[in-house]
């Protein structure tokens, strides 16, 4: 996840390189989520 300083125009359907390049220099900060799961023994 990344917060930016400002609002995306309308990208459309962007590849993940036109979003990262309409993203660069407006990141401020970014962060990584971990989801950790057990499966219950039956």
């Amino acid at each position: 996840m990344m917060a930016l300083d400002t609002v995306l125009p309308d990208l459309q359907i962007p590849t993940k390189a036109v979003l990262e390049k309409a993203m660069q220099g407006h990141i401020i900060a970014n962060t990584e989520l971990i989801g950790l799961y057990q499966r219950q023994s039956s």
